[in-house]
């Protein structure tokens, strides 16, 4: 694969789209994310967001109550639709907002001349404040609806990085 890669690389740098793998990496990226949460919705499976809460609880999926599985599987699925749009529209902007985008230097379709600009702000900022809006909203609620589950934000916080690199690792087969 990493040959493939660079030999893809060394072509695309001899010739005028040289830049086109920088507008899909947002898409690409984000897809990715979405990916990770929507395979663990699939019968059987614990969903991400249950076994990070398992996790911070110290306890086995099983002994989540049910309430609070049901809210897991509803969040994950949440997340999975949030990032899988977000993917799509990060798509739709490399495809047709930048001037020169992916069709328009393909020869598919003219640019639609929303801009560059417009693309960077989304992908680049846009995803990242849409993404940490919906985790606050999301704490948020969760607050009010399991008060005894949820500390401070920073304690919140502090607990997820402690589950370590060993449990994200796990947690994302």
């Amino acid at each position: 694969a990493f040959a493939a890669a660079a030999l893809g690389a060394a072509w695309l740098a001899r010739g005028p789209h040289a830049l086109l793998p920088l507008l899909l990496a947002p898409p690409v990226f984000v897809a990715a994310a979405a990916w990770a949460f929507a395979r663990t919705l699939r019968g059987g499976r614990v969903p991400l967001v249950g076994r990070i809460a398992a996790a911070l609880e110290g306890v086995g999926w099983p002994a989540l109550p049910p309430l609070v599985q049901a809210y897991t599987r509803r969040v994950t699925g949440a997340w999975a639709l949030l990032l899988a749009a977000l993917a799509a529209v990060d798509l739709a902007l490399a495809l047709f907002a930048v001037p020169g985008g992916l069709l328009a230097r393909l020869g598919a379709a003219p640019a639609s001349g929303l801009g560059e600009e417009a693309w960077s702000w989304f992908a680049n900022i846009g995803d990242y404040a849409m993404i940490g809006g919906f985790m606050l909203l999301e704490y948020g609620y969760r607050r009010l609806r399991f008060p005894a589950q949820a500390p401070g934000l920073i304690a919140f916080l502090q607990r997820m990085a402690r589950l370590g690199p060993a449990f994200w690792r796990e947690a994302l087969r």
